[in-house]
């Protein structure tokens, strides 16, 4: 039997297009703004509903992207993606999670644009769900329609398929404009095109140790070893050899390589951190130890139980960070320049604590690198 929203209905195939994401920024906004608005944005969590079909990778990906850029720059907690079709996660699971991360109220966001049966579909569900979680607010935003920034992106792909002026990603990039990283004197990158532009692009963003003829390999690294010093105590600044420009640590840092765990690490509940203050309290001196010696960030106790705060430059830093931790299955969130990340008094020294520390110093070491050489 077909599912009721079997019809064409999703607009992931629009690709990630600066008026979609606008489009989504304003329902998110008018949705906030017109239903419990006393909560405040820190407080609420965005859910972004895309189609979901395991058959249509390509367009499932381009749900989880555009929720990515829609948490860039805006004030909202959570910024997480759920699908209304056969993949997962689902609209179930997506509030459930909220509900335990401690959000005030959810924004259930439909990257659709226009299909009746799959909004209501999204809608009774969702008011089975507020039953369920009475004292968690549920808000249905407006899906795209026929806004006039839909038109837009719908003639946008028009245009590249009549004329084949198909865009790099890069030249929608707010990137491209004029940032911190370029001090007054400086100008941006120039524009290429066609293979010398993906050539240029790739060495530009390298570290200059690898803009040569060197190599770098994203096979997955050995595990290292904690080493220990003197006292007894991890030294956790020892243990990858940043300081050697032939590290590996330095091509783990840039390729990556897979995710440092194959399940996304969360933080605890108020509750397990209150049963054992004395054991949270070792594993968050310890976190904030490692993280010192590794990056020189300062560490700042979070006022949340389950989170640790670190003290980044500057917000762009912060963002930067972020985006790179998420995809090590580490959870992590920001306020302005300040990154949390998880903490819990089961954390043990050799697996959660060492998944945490690595998680950040790997992106940190390359923003180092790229930072540096921007400036050069």
């Amino acid at each position: 039997m077909p599912a009721p929203w079997a019809e064409a209905g999703d607009c992931a195939t629009l690709g990630a297009q600066p008026s979609i994401i606008s489009i989504l920024a304003e329902r998110a906004a008018a949705a906030s703004a017109t239903q419990h608005a006393n909560i405040p944005d820190e407080d609420t969590a965005i859910l972004l509903i895309g189609h979901g079909d395991p058959d249509e990778i390509e367009n499932n990906g381009e749900t989880a992207r555009m929720a990515r850029l829609l948490a860039e720059g805006r004030p909202y907690g959570w910024v997480e993606y759920a699908f209304a079709g056969l993949s997962t996660p689902n609209l179930t699971e997506g509030i459930e999670r909220y509900h335990r991360l401690g959000a005030r109220r959810v924004i259930v966001l439909p990257y659709l644009l226009v299909n009746d049966r799959m909004c209501r579909f999204i809608g009774e569900q969702a008011q089975q769900l507020q039953e369920h979680y009475p004292t968690l607010p549920i808000v249905i935003a407006e899906h795209l329609g026929t806004h006039p920034g839909v038109i837009d992106a719908l003639q946008q792909r028009y245009d590249e398929v009549l004329f084949r002026t198909t865009l790099q990603i890069c030249d929608r990039c707010q990137s491209r404009q004029r940032t911190s990283l370029f001090s007054a004197g400086d100008d941006p990158p120039k524009r290429h095109s066609g293979h010398d532009h993906g050539i240029n692009a790739a060495r530009a963003i390298l570290p200059p140790r690898y803009r040569g003829s060197a190599t770098v390999s994203a096979a997955p690294m050995a595990a290292a070893d904690l080493v220990y010093d003197s006292e007894g105590r991890v030294a956790w600044d020892k243990m990858w050899g940043q300081d050697d420009p032939d590290s590996p640590f330095c091509e783990l840092a840039f390729a990556g390589g897979p995710p440092h765990r194959g399940d996304l690490l969360e933080p605890v509940t108020a509750e397990s951190v209150q049963a054992d203050w004395k054991g949270y309290t070792r594993v968050v001196m310890e976190l904030l130890r490692g993280i010192t010696m590794t990056t020189g960030l300062t560490g700042i106790m979070s006022k949340a139980p389950g989170w640790i705060g670190i003290q980044c430059e500057s917000d762009e830093m912060a963002i930067w960070l972020l985006r790179a931790i998420v995809v090590e299955n580490v959870s992590v969130r920001r306020e302005g320049s300040v990154l949390f990340l998880p903490a819990g008094p089961t954390f043990r020294l050799e697996h959660e604590i060492k998944n945490v520390i690595t998680a950040l110093a790997k992106p940190h070491h390359y923003w180092q690198e790229h930072l540096l050489s921007l400036q050069r």
